[in-house]
C-alpha cells in the first residue's frame, strides 16, 4: 500500500469515528452504520485479538442498539494487544478467503509459502500484508482496499 493511500485511510477513520460516536440513532437509522465500520476494522481487530473480535461481532447482533461508545473501546483493547504471529496468520489467512477461490494452483502455493515463512521468522507480517495488498488490487476487492487491516488500528 502506497504511503498516500495509508494516510488517506487514516484521515478517513478518524472522521468516521468522531461521525459515529456524535450520532444519535433514532428511529429507521438501524445499526448498519457500525456495521460497515465493522466491514473496515474487522481483521485489523482479528489480527490482535480473537476476543475483541468476537465480542464485537456479538455486539453487533442486537439491530436495535446502537453501542458505539462500546464498539470502539473493544476496537481500541484489540489496539493495544501485543501482536502473536499465529494469530496475525489466522487474520492473514481470513483475508486470503476472499481470493482462495479465484486464483490460480501456483498462487495458492505462493500464499501457503509467504505464510509459512512468516511464521518462521523469516519474513515479516508486512511482506504478507503486501502480498495480499496486491491481491486485492489485481481482483478490484473493495471491500479490502477500504480495509484498515493493511494500515493497522
Amino acid at each position: 500500500m502506497d504511503a498516500i493511500r495509508a494516510e488517506e485511510l487514516k484521515r478517513m477513520r478518524s472522521a468516521t469515528r468522531e461521525a459515529n460516536l456524535a450520532f444519535t440513532p433514532g428511529p429507521g437509522r438501524p445499526i448498519s452504520r457500525l456495521e460497515d465500520e465493522w466491514g473496515r476494522y474487522k481483521y485489523a481487530v482479528l489480527e490482535r485479538s480473537q476476543r475483541a473480535y468476537d465480542a464485537i461481532r456479538d455486539l453487533l447482533k442486537d439491530k436495535d442498539g446502537y453501542p458505539v461508545v462500546e464498539f470502539y473501546r473493544l476496537i481500541d483493547e484489540a489496539a493495544t494487544a501485543e501482536p502473536v504471529a499465529s494469530v496475525r496468520a489466522n487474520a492473514a489467512q481470513h483475508v486470503w478467503g476472499h481470493f482462495k477461490k479465484r486464483v490460480p494452483a501456483d498462487e495458492k502455493r505462493a500464499f501457503v509459502d509467504i505464510v509459512g515463512r512468516y511464521l518462521t521468522g523469516k519474513i515479516p507480517i508486512g511482506d504478507v500484508k503486501d502480498h495480499l495488498w496486491s491481491l486485492a488490487l489485481r481482483y478490484d476487492e473493495r471491500h479490502l482496499r477500504d480495509a484498515y487491516y493493511f494500515i493497522g488500528l
